[in-house]
């Protein structure tokens, strides 16, 4: 049972009306039927209108949700308008509750509470790499209660270290992985203080040799190491002192975060002694988004080819040119679950003649960006270049697609390059172009 408010300070209410979205997780892969949501709002906050009307005694407030398929969601939006001076606490804190496989199951959320006055909105905004927005962010925050000793632990805990420079995966890539670098694992704690309605930002800092090894040797746990007879001489691994490793686990990041009495540390990566209150180096900056240039990044790119009999003919080559007909480049934490589809849309039309014809086939590349559920609605379709194929009797006058080419270059923030390269049509042929035909 989770809820998210339009504002989380008197200073941001807007003519004294607020809106509470409540949401209610199936975590379950059964159905749970009959759902049951329950509200009673405060004294000095009254109902103006919901997105789905519920059943009224007084301050009172019920909906009837239905059934709730296995790991769905259904959420209610509630606007109500607050006296002045606004009250700081809006509802007892809602209730569900349902039917799982002929068992009662039920969930609170915590109260809706403001907090006075204002703070700077950079603090509480949904940003590319700590994405507030996220549903699943937004279901692990209402799964901890907002409550910032249970994100602290469940990062603390239940997130491991990985070493790599940058940001990789994000606050959705690192809770699916239940790993990332101290950077990814600071913008999911960052993302789960937001959503939770608590100001947040990130720290940053050089971690100690000592401490940077304890790091490094986390990811190396004792059920993962071979043992066994190694023969004298075999080359092994000393990750603890690995060059790269350290310089990648030197630059470290945290989490700051404020409920009211001033910024805390946070240091969620687990080395021993941690906890809310502790750094475990000095803070060198804090900021409140991730700069772009510390962003892994993908370029995806189609080349199209085309032989032309006229430029042939004049020896202008060997009659192939190449030309890009779609390039987008996308940071790495907007692709985390949103799945690439490369196609192309096609459209034929010709001339008839008594002595010459031409059929002319327009490609449209495009790309789907996948969305976060199954309905093709909330996919995201964008095209390219259109180029052409021309068939004719004409002489000179075809115009042939020989070739579409995909290429994908992933960059990541420390500027190393991979290229990925894959032929989707290839009319010449491997062995011909080897051969140089």
């Amino acid at each position: 049972m989770g809820r998210t408010l339009s504002s989380y300070t008197t200073g941001g209410v807007r003519n004294n009306q607020q809106t509470i979205t409540y949401t209610v997780y199936n975590q379950q892969a059964d159905p749970i039927s009959g759902v049951f949501l329950t509200d009673t709002l405060q004294p000095g906050v009254t109902f103006q209108s919901a997105s789905q009307l519920p059943d009224r005694n007084g301050q009172e407030l019920a909906w009837s949700l239905g059934t709730i398929e296995g790991f769905g969601r259904a959420s209610v939006q509630l606007t109500v308008s607050l006296d002045d001076p606004i009250p700081l606490r809006l509802d007892s804190g809602a209730r569900a509750f349902g039917t799982l496989n002929a068992s009662m199951v039920i969930d609170d959320a915590p109260a809706a509470v403001l907090r006075p006055g204002s703070i700077d909105p950079d603090l509480l905004a949904s940003t590319p790499n700590a994405n507030t927005a996220d549903p699943f962010v937004q279901e692990k925050a209402a799964e901890l209660d907002y409550d910032p000793q249970r994100i602290f632990d469940y990062l603390n805990t239940e997130v491991g270290y990985e070493s790599y420079t940058g940001s990789l995966r994000g606050a959705r890539g690192t809770l699916w992985s239940a790993a990332g670098n101290s950077l990814d694992e600071a913008s999911l704690g960052v993302a789960l203080f937001r959503a939770s309605g608590i100001p947040a930002r990130y720290a940053h800092g050089t971690l100690s040799d000592p401490l940077s090894q304890q790091l490094i040797l986390s990811m190396f746990p004792t059920s993962f190491q071979t043992v066994g007879y190694i023969p004298p001489g075999t080359p092994t691994a000393d990750p603890a002192n690995d060059s790269q490793l350290l310089a990648e686990t030197r630059d470290h990041y945290w989490i700051q975060f404020d409920t009211g009495n001033g910024f805390q540390n946070a240091d969620t990566s687990g080395l021993p002694g941690g906890g809310i209150g502790t750094a475990f180096t000095t803070t060198a900056d804090t900021f409140a988004e991730v700069a772009d240039g510390l962003r892994h990044k993908v370029e995806v790119k189609q080349d199209a080819e085309t032989y032309t009999q006229f430029a042939a003919a004049l020896g202008v080559g060997d009659g192939l040119s190449t030309a890009t007909v779609l390039d987008l480049t996308f940071r790495t934490v907007d692709l985390v679950g949103h799945p690439l589809t490369v196609g192309n849309f096609v459209s034929t039309d010709g001339i008839p003649g008594l002595v010459f014809t031409s059929r002319t086939t327009t490609y449209t590349p495009y790309l789907i960006v996948g969305g976060d559920s199954f309905d093709p609605l909330t996919d995201h379709t964008i095209t390219g270049r259109p180029y052409q194929e021309v068939l004719t009797n004409f002489p000179l006058g075809s115009q042939l697609v020989t070739g579409l080419f995909l290429t994908v270059t992933v960059r990541s923030a420390d500027g190393a390059v991979q290229v990925y390269s894959r032929p989707l049509a290839d009319r010449v042929g491997i062995a011909a172009r080897l051969g140089g035909a």
